[in-house]
């Protein structure tokens, strides 16, 4: 008898994202999210701070706000812990009025 692959979760495919980002395995990440997508499962936001935090982890923080603005575009609502990890990346980069400008975003989404 053969096994049927039962599909992941959201719960489960945010698991996995969060773990492989906290490692740094970005490629696994991406690769993930594309199953993910694949399947029909919509990230949400802790989805998508899983992936900014990995970002900003990686001193990607060009990438860190692409993912901040595709999760706008996809009507997911950034919350605090999605603006304290861009603004504590622009001020570890040494971009304090990046920061003051994520602070200046926060208050017309949060």
């Amino acid at each position: 008898m053969r096994k049927q692959r039962q599909p992941m979760s959201l719960i489960t495919y945010n698991m996995l994202i969060s773990i492989f980002s906290r490692r740094k395995v970005l490629n696994k990440v991406h690769s993930l999210l594309a199953d993910m997508k694949r399947e029909g499962v919509m990230p949400d936001i802790i989805t998508y701070n899983s992936l900014i935090d990995a970002y900003c982890k990686s001193d990607d923080l060009l990438k860190a706000v692409e993912t901040f603005d595709k999760m706008l575009t996809e009507n997911v609502k950034p919350n605090t812990i999605t603006f304290n990890t861009l603004i504590e990346a622009h001020v570890r980069q040494g971009d304090i009025d990046g920061g003051f400008m994520v602070l200046e975003e926060m208050r017309t989404h949060v």
